[in-house]
């Protein structure tokens, strides 16, 4: 057996063993020989030792980098390619926008076409895939007081179009405290005859506003209903109606795009308003690290009967874009509750969390390896044609980035900052540490801190100690202690998000 390797693999000499080893050899050849530690043997002993124990390393290295568990890069390609498995590429970042339009100075039933061009504040424009018609069947609505016209009356008759309601509201316009209350009335006969809205239809006093399918905690931003399940008919024609519009970025690679930073439409049509995105686009990835392709293999190797929990996430990770995803399960008569208390099921249901891909891609992925007559629980809810011709509903959730930041408080021995290459390898090996971290896994402080010591050298680095910050929360403070994100959110760790400081 060649030197090194043993049963249990390499076994590497440490740098004192191959000093002890050189001294006996030189004692046996010679008689005698001077060991003491300011002899001239010893400084000649040292010498050598060195430069064989950085040839035992590169042989520990060239070992390693043909295992599973040990190889990098290429290496790792080859060795996980032959299991049919291979490193994804960069991906594209997606979502959706909601475009308004205004329905008076709309054409009725214009069309607008899929290919324009939507605009991110991280610089990338984003093009529309969908199609959408501008009519009575929509994902949201908001009327202006100013809007309407004193004498005028109004019919309303809106409802979800998954239950159909027939009732109608009439209201003849007056004053403009008449006009108040007429819309808080709208606001309520609304909530009587819409289903399925995430929040209640509301009048907004500050702006003399109705929203339908509106947040009004956050900035009145848009919580539109799936697809255009809202049916809102007027007569005569008044009000804004949202649209959901899915778009994919012009350029592949890791581009974050949080809440309300997609707007304007290009071109643009007669009657348009403005277009925001009320969820966080996926952000596109960049060439899968060692870490992800890793997680990536361990989770779709092994996986071959449909209907298992395995099964459907490796399908859906194999979609185009996905970035990850994780299934949560709940096979009890209770709701079920992550740390933060959101429902993460329903009784009897399960969760599918995906972060990237494209959802109608990912719907026919969960679909077609779902278990038979087990419901799906989800934020998003996608329609699919089967083979069969069957028109499939699934639900599943759109996962979310959690951004967190850290802050490392250091003494080296000799008093000196730590070196920007330095800093390189202990971000680095957080980086590595946090991607391989599930959606909605706990961020361990002891973990992360560990990756301190693990980059810096035990001769070099006196202490360490490092706080934790939820950043995705404004106005977080530091922590000495474990991050919790929600379980629809995967944690992330960007190099900018990290501080160094010198006790």
């Amino acid at each position: 057996m060649a030197s090194g390797i043993t049963e249990n693999g390499f076994q590497r000499k440490t740098l004192q063993q191959l000093i002890t080893s050189l001294n006996s050899r030189f004692t046996s050849k010679l008689g005698t020989w001077n060991q003491s530690s300011n002899s001239v043997e010893a400084q000649f002993v040292s010498v050598f030792a060195e430069e064989l124990d950085q040839t035992w390393q590169g042989m520990e290295g060239v070992y390693s980098s043909q295992t599973y568990s040990g190889s990098e890069g290429v290496y790792l390609d080859d060795i996980i390619s032959q299991q049919g498995v291979f490193r994804k590429g960069k991906s594209k970042g997606s979502g959706e926008v909601v475009v308004f339009a205004n329905l008076p100075t709309t054409t009725t039933n214009y069309l607008i076409t899929a290919g324009r061009s939507v605009s991110g504040s991280n610089g990338i424009t984003y093009t529309t895939s969908t199609e959408k018609t501008v009519n009575s069947l929509m994902s949201c609505y908001r009327l202006k007081a100013s809007t309407i016209t004193q004498g005028v009356t109004y019919t309303f008759t809106m409802y979800n179009v998954e239950s159909v309601s027939a009732n109608t509201f009439t209201w003849t316009a007056g004053d403009s405290d008449d006009i108040d209350e007429m819309l808080v009335a709208l606001s309520q006969f609304a909530n009587v005859n819409i289903t399925k809205l995430d929040q209640p239809a509301y009048y907004n006093f500050t702006d003399r506003t109705l929203y339908i399918g509106f947040n009004k905690d956050v900035n009145n931003n848009p919580l539109p209903l799936s697809k255009a399940n809202l049916s809102v008919t007027t007569s005569p024609v008044i009000g804004e109606a949202g649209y959901r519009i899915a778009c994919t970025a012009n350029t592949a690679g890791f581009y974050p795009l949080n809440i309300g930073e997609a707007s304007g439409l290009s071109p643009s049509f007669t009657g348009f308003v403005e277009a925001t995105n009320w969820l966080t686009f996926s952000s596109g990835s960049d060439v899968q690290t060692d870490s992800q392709y890793r997680a990536s293999y361990e989770n779709i190797d092994g996986v071959s009967l449909s209907g298992t929990p395995a099964k459907i996430k490796a399908e859906v990770l194999a979609v185009d874009g996905v970035i990850d995803a994780e299934i949560f399960q709940n096979p009890t008569k209770d709701y079920l509750y992550d740390l933060s208390n959101n429902i993460v099921c329903e009784p009897y249901t399960y969760n599918v969390v995906v972060l990237g891909g494209d959802e109608e891609e990912v719907a026919q992925a969960i679909g077609d390896n779902a278990p038979v007559n087990v419901k799906q629980y989800g934020t998003t809810q996608i329609s699919y044609t089967d083979d069969q011709e069957n028109v499939i509903d699934v639900e599943f959730t759109k996962a979310t980035y959690f951004n967190y930041a850290v802050d490392i408080t250091y003494q080296t021995k000799d008093g000196t900052y730590l070196t920007d290459v330095e800093k390189a390898e202990v971000g680095e090996l957080m980086i590595e540490l946090t991607d391989e971290l599930d959606i909605g896994g706990t961020i361990p402080l002891e973990q992360v801190q560990a990756s301190v010591y693990r980059a810096i050298s035990f001769k070099r680095l006196k202490t360490a100690s490092v706080q934790l910050k939820d950043i995705t929360n404004v106005g977080g403070q530091f922590v000495n202690s474990d991050l919790i994100p929600r379980f629809s959110q995967k944690p992330q760790l960007l190099y900018v998000n990290l501080t160094f400081n010198k006790a």
